[in-house]
């Protein structure tokens, strides 16, 4: 067909195939677009966690740089039970808000079992709630996994008496630690020796805890000057500039007077006779 038609075929392979392989970066060039088989799925545990450390984690990934991926939230959904009279007392609130908030985002979904893999899709982040990821921080993570071929890359965000880490992992390199691993042996060793893993820090990074996190706005579209007039930026921008003119004035002239100065013959002082030593 490629020989035969091959124009033809690009064309119509240019929109099924990349919608289901993500790997196909050069294929995905539109920044927002979402597609079929999205290139990172970022897991979220909401189960036990408060309302307000949820949406931070889930509000500071959509707001990413990197926009090719779907949240997955964790938790009990089928048990929720709206009461339409007093929901503000039900037991589980948190997690009424939480489904409240996000059901009707399109690259929000909720599940009550996670899958053992990933798969089609490339990368997996798990990141506990409470904890955000700077603007680009899964961009530049996904960048660094791709280009080094690591499996997992643990991001260190806090330690106590316990480690707690975000993971993102390489959804390919763990389907072959799962065929050479040992029995017993921990999946992560198997993929450490298959692909290689990598520890960051998570400050370093860019995360934040959501107490410290700013909280994502919209951007305003910037205010056209009305007509005939100039806006307050170019008008800061005259004044500046009419500033800088009259310092390099100035400037000018005392360098002018340096050089005058420095141009005259100066009289030649003679030494003054010593006198003569009194014994």
């Amino acid at each position: 067909m490629m020989m035969r038609d091959g124009d033809r075929v690009s064309r119509y392979n240019r929109v099924f195939v990349p919608d289901r392989v993500a790997h196909m970066r050069w294929q995905r060039t539109h920044p927002k677009r979402q597609y079929l088989v999205p290139y990172v799925e970022v897991v979220v545990d909401a189960t036990g966690a408060s309302y307000e450390d949820t949406r931070a984690t889930v509000d500071g990934v959509l707001a990413g740089s990197l926009h090719d991926l779907q949240v997955t939230l964790v938790g009990p959904w089928s048990t929720l039970a709206e009461d339409r009279r007093s929901p503000q007392y039900s037991p589980n609130l948190d997690l009424l808000l939480v489904h409240g908030l996000y059901r009707h985002d399109g690259r929000v979904r909720y599940v009550e079992r996670l899958p053992e893999s990933a798969a089609p899709t490339p990368y997996r982040l798990t990141c506990p709630p409470g904890w955000v990821p700077g603007p680009d921080s899964l961009r530049r993570m996904v960048a660094l996994a791709a280009d080094q071929g690591y499996g997992l890359i643990s991001v260190a965000l806090d330690e106590t008496d316990v480690v707690v880490t975000a993971r993102l992992e390489h959804t390919g390199a763990y389907a072959r630690a799962r065929l050479v691993a040992a029995p017993g042996e921990p999946l992560d060793d198997a993929v450490e020796d298959v692909a290689g893993t990598y520890w960051v820090d998570g400050a370093t990074w860019g995360w934040l805890p959501a107490a410290e996190a700013p909280e994502p706005k919209a951007q305003q579209p910037a205010r056209p000057a009305p007509s005939g007039k100039p806006g307050q930026e170019v008008v800061r921008l005259r004044e500046e500039n009419a500033r800088l003119e009259r310092r390099i004035a100035q400037l000018t002239d005392e360098l002018e007077r340096v050089r005058l100065s420095a141009s005259r013959p100066r009289r030649r002082r003679l030494p003054f006779p010593r006198r003569p030593e009194r014994r």
